[in-house]
């Protein structure tokens, strides 16, 4: 009796599985599918509009940037630098471009429901290109640059080092974005 079964009107329960996500998507919107999981975010538009309710579960997963300033080319090594950068990402358009509108942004590696969670601290780090541009003058480097290193395999990885590479040239920091085999990530 553990698992103490609830009536239901369910007389066959099947399972498809699925390697081709365009498949799974049209399979979905052609009738064929009563659920499904691990769609593509992309596709949460279309299947809203097919009739679908979409949302991305709560799960504890983030992107990360990792800078790195041990390289002496790198204007990373100034900490101005770093802190300019950290105000210079717009992760709420990262989060609609990306992501559909169907995550949450955060600043630091806690979400909101955690109970480690400081809104202060958090706020300190929200996009505002204007202090950005004051930690870049304060650091006294002329034409800041780095590299932006993303896998050649991940779509949405190029996606947000486009945008990053966007943001950070209104303040005058270059982002060089390179591809790298993800195996030497």
């Amino acid at each position: 009796d553990y698992w103490k079964p609830i009536p239901s009107n369910i007389k066959t329960l099947t399972f498809r599985f699925f390697t081709d996500p365009e498949a799974m998507l049209n399979s979905a919107l052609s009738g064929e599918l009563d659920i499904l999981q691990f769609g593509l975010l992309k596709d949460a538009g279309a299947l809203k509009s097919g009739g679908w309710t979409a949302y991305a579960a709560p799960i504890a997963d983030y992107e990360m940037l990792v800078l790195n300033y041990a390289d002496p080319k790198s204007s990373l090594g100034n900490e101005n630098i770093r802190q300019a950068v950290a105000r210079a990402i717009d992760r709420k358009a990262i989060v609609k471009n990306v992501y559909y509108d169907l995550v949450q942004p955060i600043t630091i590696p806690m979400s909101p429901s955690s109970p480690t969670y400081e809104p202060a601290i958090a706020a300190e780090w929200d996009f505002n290109l204007a202090a950005a541009a004051e930690f870049v003058k304060k650091s006294g480097i002329t034409n800041p640059s780095f590299t932006l290193r993303t896998g050649t395999n991940d779509p949405d990885g190029q996606k947000i080092a486009q945008i990053i590479k966007g943001d950070l040239a209104k303040i005058g920091v270059t982002a060089n974005i390179a591809l790298v085999d993800p195996t030497t990530l």
